[in-house]
């Protein structure tokens, strides 16, 4: 373990608080219906698409909960116990003001390394957001995650792809000649060169599209962050596989999704099918360059033993649920699905009366799929069954083995 590494980063996040705080949960986060997606409760299909969902209490860690994380999640979720642990003693004081004023239970925190921290039990759920991809070794996090993890306990993990960061990482390359640091000169700086940077830079409109830019410790953090790694998701896997752990599914799964590529190319999707889940991702991950955050589920290798959650073809015995941020209408002969990205997508198909509000309940977790193909012929349930692969293979529904709870806070 690097200290300076560790020092590095105590000093980085005790001056400027990542990610901007907040101080009214109910007023900042749940009227506003924001949500994480490794919310126990609410994403459970996410989290454990194999296991029925169960009300029984979770033991969970958040390494690296940063400033507000863990009381958010503490607060949504009573019935389970939270460990909060960040290197940010001014993190941590934010999460404990937010735990003092919303008079939350349910949450332990700690201020420290958390590879140093021993507990007596391990954990159903370990969350780790924007946090290994700054350490010296990030294999050292995944190594204490696998370790302090239950058997059939999930890790739910974002870092930075290394991608649509590329243009990010060349204007760092000026930091070091320019003697820019942590501090309202360099950050002054940052904010005039954008001012006067070709409009048409890739950074520009890197920039443009996340709200760090409007605040200082976002642009410490997005522009003069002096340790970050970026990872490809082949690099992710092999890492993971390093220590028994396996990517059960993508979080979020729309900025790897490489089929709607090829829709018009019916040998190529072909071909793109029959590749390892893993190829599919690199080729998503290259083509939608929307690659900033990476957002998976883990499990330990040998759990994953009664079904392949990765495999998209069988999905005739799964529950499937829309996923976040996107909606859909059904007509007579036609379905259309889109999300807040822009994708959309028409499907031109007979729906009768009975088999619309089966699709209904399909989309919504409450029918299997089968109880939807069952209404057609060979020829119709084939085609209806390929439009449903193809929304899961691009993130615009999620599947699971069992009823899928309603994600609506």
């Amino acid at each position: 373990m690097n200290v300076k590494n560790t020092d590095y980063l105590s000093k980085h996040y005790n001056e400027y608080i990542y990610p901007k705080p907040i101080n009214d949960i109910d007023e900042e986060f749940i009227k506003k219906n924001k949500y994480y997606l490794n919310d126990p409760t609410y994403f459970w299909h996410k989290l454990w698409p194999e296991k029925k969902y169960s009300s029984e209490k979770l033991n969970v860690l958040i390494a690296g909960c940063g400033s507000q994380q863990a009381a958010i999640l503490s607060k949504c979720n009573p019935n389970h116990l939270f460990t909060g642990i960040d290197l940010s003693k001014n993190s941590i004081a934010h999460e404990q003001r937010l735990v003092e004023k919303h008079q939350i239970l349910n949450l332990k925190l700690i201020c420290d390394d958390f590879r140093k921290i021993k507990f007596k039990e391990k954990f159903n759920l370990i969350i780790s957001s924007g946090v290994i991809h700054h350490l010296d070794d990030p294999g050292s996090a995944l190594e204490y995650f696998a370790d302090n993890l239950l058997d059939d306990g999930v890790i739910s993990l974002m870092v930075y792809g290394n991608n649509s960061s590329y243009p990010i990482n060349q204007i760092k390359k000026i930091i070091d000649p320019l003697k820019l640091d942590h501090n309202e000169e360099s950050i002054n700086c940052i904010k005039k060169l954008f001012e006067r940077i070709n409009p048409n830079h890739p950074a520009y409109f890197f920039a443009k599209n996340y709200t760090d830019f409007d605040n200082k410790a976002g642009i410490v953090d997005m522009f003069l962050h002096k340790s970050e790694k970026f990872f490809s998701i082949k690099e992710l896997v092999d890492l993971l596989s390093k220590y028994d752990l396996k990517i059960k599914n993508l979080s979020d799964g729309k900025n790897l999704s490489s089929t709607k590529f090829f829709i018009n190319n019916i040998e190529k999707l072909k071909y793109l099918r029959k590749l390892k889940i893993e190829e599919q991702w690199q080729i998503g991950q290259i083509l939608n360059w929307d690659d900033r955050k990476i957002e998976i589920n883990c499990s330990k290798k040998n759990y994953l033993f009664e079904s392949d959650l990765t495999n998209n073809q069988n999905i005739d015995d799964y529950y499937l649920c829309i996923s976040p941020e996107t909606s859909y209408e059904i007509k007579q002969d036609t379905f259309n699905i889109a999300d807040t990205n822009g994708e959309s997508y028409n499907y031109n198909f007979r729906f009768t009366v009975e088999s619309s509000k089966v699709l209904e309940l399909v989309l919504n977790g409450k029918e299997k799929v089968t109880n939807l193909l069952k209404l057609y012929n060979d020829q119709e349930k084939n085609l209806l069954r390929d439009f449903l692969i193809f929304l899961l293979e691009n993130g615009l529904v999620d599947k699971s083995l069992h009823l899928v709870r309603p994600f609506k806070i």
